[in-house]
């Protein structure tokens, strides 16, 4: 996801604004030639999703980097190394930073400011949950699909997906209680899918809890509704064709594939369709239109 906007306005490069924190903190634009990588950096591996490089090269950097002068007319990155990375594979020529004068002398310090801006105890980042309900919440305030795929890097079918499961009723959230935070979006997609749908719900919920094909399971329900829906239009045709449908079928019931059939007239439920005695049975397996019965 794309990160934050700073606090606080960005000022063309030299100037300080007032009132921005405690003293000795600026907040300016430096170009990126002037910025050189922590010699101590301890992050040894500057990952860029793909994500993120997209997100900066639509957007820019919107979080200040942690910045103090070097001493030789340049400045050195205490936190915020991808961030200055992405903005260099992007092309742009500056990027805002937060100056801290009293770090300059206090290596100590850089590297405290390191641990807290990056250590596990001190970060937590969003689940896909809390990610989705984001940018739910921001096509709700008014973005439109292309400012959320700029600003985040994301691709059109994951904006939608998100965008799905942001709109999940707080019933489903509920019913998947704390599992909800450790599912990926596709898992929280298909949730989203059959939101409403209590039964569909709780058989997806109890495939992932016990690390069952989810996938699987969520195609089973598919196939059931799509039969469902099938059985339920052929039952309307049949009725509005005056063919009554039954759920029990009398004791004298004979199957009309199985009735001797003369020889001037074939026996098929067109032609049997007169019939006062025809019956259709209910039951989902053997509703065929062939599957007529005389009583």
């Amino acid at each position: 996801m794309a990160e934050e906007p700073a606090s606080g306005p960005v000022t063309a490069e030299g100037t300080q604004p007032d009132g921005l924190g405690p003293e000795g903190l600026s907040l300016i634009m430096i170009e990126t030639g002037k910025l050189a990588e922590h010699p101590g950096n301890v992050r040894q591996d500057v990952v860029l999703s793909a994500e993120f490089a997209v997100s900066v090269a639509q957007c820019g950097v919107r979080i200040p980097l942690l910045v103090t002068a070097d001493g030789e007319g340049g400045f050195r990155v205490v936190e915020g190394h991808r961030r200055l990375a992405a903005a260099v594979k992007a092309g742009l020529a500056e990027v805002p930073c937060i100056v801290d004068a009293s770090r300059a002398e206090d290596e100590a310090g850089q590297f405290l400011d390191m641990l807290v801006a990056n250590g596990r105890g001190y970060r937590q980042n969003f689940t896909p949950l809390e990610e989705a309900a984001a940018l739910f919440s921001a096509a709700e305030a008014g973005a439109s699909r292309t400012r959320l795929r700029k600003a985040t890097g994301r691709k059109a079918d994951e904006v939608k997906s998100a965008l799905e499961v942001g709109g999940m009723s707080a019933q489903t959230r509920e019913a998947a209680g704390e599992l909800a935070g450790q599912l990926d979006l596709d898992e929280l997609a298909l949730l989203a899918e059959f939101d409403g749908d209590e039964d569909a719900i709780e058989k997806l919920l109890t495939a992932l809890r016990h690390g069952l094909a989810v996938d699987y399971t969520a195609e089973r329900i598919r196939q059931d509704r799509a039969e469902t829906a099938e059985h339920d239009r052929l039952v309307a045709e049949l009725e509005a064709a005056g063919t009554p449908v039954t759920d029990q079928l009398p004791a004298r019931a004979v199957r009309l594939s199985a009735l001797a059939q003369g020889e001037e007239e074939e026996l098929t439920p067109e032609a049997h369709g007169g019939c006062p005695g025809r019956r259709a049975p209910r039951r989902r397996r053997f509703f065929p239109r062939a599957r007529m019965f005389r009583t």
